[in-house]
C-alpha cells in the first residue's frame, strides 16, 4: 500500500494484535515483492488494488491470502471492507515479549535478492519515546516507561 492513512491504520492493526510487519515497496516489480512473500513467511498481503494481487499471482504460486482495499468485481479478490467487523470488538491489550518480531524491512535489492532485517518490538518503542521527548517532558514526566529513556532522549539501564 502507498503511504498513506489506510498503511497507517493497517501497521497499527497488525502491530496492536501482535503480528508482524512486512512493508514493501509499492512501485517493486511483482518477482522482487513475491519473493519478500514467500521469505518472510507472510500469510496475508494487503494491497491497495486487486491489479497488484493479479500481477503477483502471475510470476508465483506461492501469494498468501490477499485483502484488497479496492477489489473490482470478479476479480476473485476479497476486499477488505468484507473481513473487518460491523461492530469494533471489545478493547484488549494482547502482552507481548520485548523480543517479540515486530517487523521485517527488506533493501531493494539492487545487488541481488532484497535481505530482510528484522526488528523486535522493544526497538519500535524506544524509537518512539526518542522521537517525542517534547510531548512527555511537556507532561511533566523525565521518562518514556516503556523504554526508561532520560530526559536526554538516551536509555539507562
Amino acid at each position: 500500500m502507498k503511504n498513506g492513512v489506510h498503511w497507517v491504520a493497517a501497521d497499527l492493526a497488525a502491530l496492536g494484535l501482535g503480528l508482524a510487519v512486512v512493508p514493501l515497496y509499492v512501485d517493486d516489480n511483482p518477482e522482487n515483492v513475491a519473493w519478500c512473500l514467500e521469505n518472510s513467511g507472510a500469510r496475508l498481503l494487503v494491497v491497495e488494488s486487486s491489479r497488484i494481487a493479479v500481477a503477483l499471482a502471475q510470476v508465483s504460486t506461492a501469494v498468501p491470502r490477499v485483502l484488497c482495499l479496492a477489489a473490482d468485481p470478479g476479480s476473485g479478490y476479497e476486499p477488505l471492507d468484507a473481513v473487518l467487523p460491523r461492530q469494533a470488538p471489545g478493547f484488549e491489550v494482547v502482552p507481548l515479549e520485548d523480543g517479540a518480531l515486530a517487523t521485517i524491512c527488506y533493501t531493494s535489492g539492487t545487488a541481488g535478492r532484497p535481505k530482510g532485517s528484522l526488528s523486535a518490538r522493544k526497538w519500535l518503542t524506544r524509537a518512539r519515546c526518542r522521537s517525542s521527548p517534547r510531548t512527555w517532558r511537556a507532561s511533566g514526566r523525565r521518562s518514556c516507561s516503556p523504554c526508561r529513556a532520560s530526559s536526554s532522549g538516551s536509555p539507562r539501564a
